[in-house]
């Protein structure tokens, strides 16, 4: 009985913390693949012609006090020009006619919330403490956020996959080999898979994964046959585990954002889950102390006897850290004058990142409490010459309710190669504040590896806690 139990923390150690079997990386994920050049010399944004002040710079985009930048800006937007279903630039899902969003609900606003969204031709599907998921038409977002019961509308919070091209090897490394030649293979245990697909996992039942598996999805508007698509990395994940406890019985289980986690959750306990594994984590959800609401989903999970174990972030490489750094000018320095953070080895070289790559960087700053400190998120092209600015993030920060010290932007690059990079511009406040910039699966130049735990990993493990509930269950199920 003992014995088992470091098998499945061993086994949940790998599978959680590696991110799963992942397809080989190709060129988008591949940063071997792009040429390295010398950083460019006109990184102090205040410096003569290191600025292209011409280039657009998004100051024209409609701003509301209620609503995220990116949601602003296609309420903005003529019908014509909105797909009926697609993703947008800045990343936002619709369908049907109708944008998916995070609803923030004011103290006691529940009900006219609801209403709010209803009256708007909308829909709420799934509920987080104040947060309703929510689906709007976009000619419909200003009038619900100025809707009593309303405090806030921005992007939904969706989960970040923990890329990897590495291929297992645990079972030897961890010679779990030799438990299974004592019998003990993880018989009697129920294993949830929490990922954003499992794209191909059919063709592998019974052999890479186990005969018989039980699938769930609760991403909006897809049935659990669509389990079977989106991503491959879930299917990976899971043969891992399936490799480590092969005779485990797995739930695959589909999500896409912090609201369909809980509900995934709440499903795991209903079925009797003993372990959930979630190679994934989110960014700009929670302050990254290890409090909020995931660190409730997990203690809800604890408490029903499941042992959890997630992803660190993968998130060692493109991450920075550190304080606001000015020289004057309203834009942060990570060193001096160097303004622009660019994407890189890490070696004080840049890469020159061509066409069709997605960078999404993220950043968050210490300000949860009163969310005064308003900064803005650039994403810079150098022109050979000078950056132009080719995208940026600015939402509110004023200090009302729903307002978070985070921004995000989701660009998609386009034109020869070129060097990438991030600048940070202070728009109000004084107070100095202390940042985390993550940029997943590309590399910065500037980079500071601690601190780098995505939401979610960071919830405190209560390992003692959790290994004695761990032992009543086993012994409960009579393994």
């Amino acid at each position: 009985m003992k014995k088992f139990v470091p098998l499945l923390l061993l086994l949940l150690a790998l599978s959680g913390a590696t991110g799963g079997r992942a397809a080989p990386a190709g060129a988008e994920f591949d940063a071997n693949a792009w040429p390295v050049v010398a950083a460019p010399v006109a990184l102090d944004l205040a410096a003569p012609d290191s600025l292209d002040l011409a280039a657009p710079r998004d100051d024209d985009r409609p701003t509301h006090p209620r609503l995220d930048d990116a949601l602003a800006a296609l309420a903005a937007q003529p019908d014509g020009k909105r797909s009926a279903d697609a993703i947008t630039a800045d990343g936002l899902r619709l369908r049907d006619g109708r944008v998916q969003a995070r609803l923030v609900v004011a103290p006691g606003g529940d009900e006219a919330a609801r209403a709010a969204v209803a009256a708007a031709g909308g829909e709420v599907t799934g509920a987080l403490a104040d947060v309703l998921q929510v689906w709007l038409p976009p000619a419909e977002l200003t009038a619900v956020a100025d809707s009593d019961g309303v405090a806030y509308l921005s992007a939904p919070d969706y989960a970040q996959l923990a890329e990897t091209d590495a291929l297992s090897e645990g079972v030897a490394r961890a010679q779990a080999n030799a438990w299974h030649a004592a019998g003990l293979r993880g018989q009697g245990v129920r294993i949830a898979i929490i990922d954003g697909g499992f794209q191909g996992y059919t063709a592998k039942l019974g052999s890479e994964l186990p005969a018989n598996v039980v699938v769930k999805n609760f991403v909006d508007g897809q049935p659990d046959a669509e389990v079977d698509a989106t991503t491959p990395h879930g299917t990976a994940c899971a043969e891992i585990v399936h490799d480590m406890a092969p005779s485990a019985q797995l739930y695959l289980i589909k999500i896409s954002t912090d609201v369909d986690l809980d509900q995934a959750v709440s499903y795991a306990i209903s079925q009797g889950v003993d372990v959930i594994s979630t190679s994934l984590t989110f960014l700009n959800v929670t302050p990254g102390d290890g409090t909020g609401r995931f660190a409730t989903m997990v203690e809800r999970a604890r408490a029903a006897g499941i042992l959890w174990a997630t992803a660190a972030g993968n998130y060692r490489e493109t991450h920075w850290a550190g304080p606001w750094v000015d020289d004057g000018d309203g834009y942060h320095e990570y060193a001096p004058d160097v303004e622009v953070n660019v994407f890189g080895p890490g070696n004080g070289s840049a890469f020159q990142i061509p066409a069709g790559i997605v960078l999404s960087p993220a950043l968050r700053w210490d300000d949860w409490a009163e969310v005064r400190q308003d900064f803005r998120l650039l994403l810079l092209r150098y022109n050979g010459t000078a950056f132009d600015v080719v995208a940026s993030a600015n939402n509110p920060q004023t200090g009302l309710p729903g307002q978070r010290p985070t921004e995000r932007l989701n660009f998609v690059t386009t034109g020869g190669p070129a060097i990438y990079g991030i600048a940070i511009q202070r728009i109000s406040g004084a107070r100095p504040v202390f940042f985390h910039l993550t940029t997943p699966n590309r590399e910065l130049d500037r980079r500071v590896p601690a601190m780098s735990l995505g939401d979610l990993a960071d919830v405190p493990g209560g390992a003692d806690r959790r290994r004695g509930r761990r032992q009543h269950s086993l012994r409960r199920r009579k393994l």
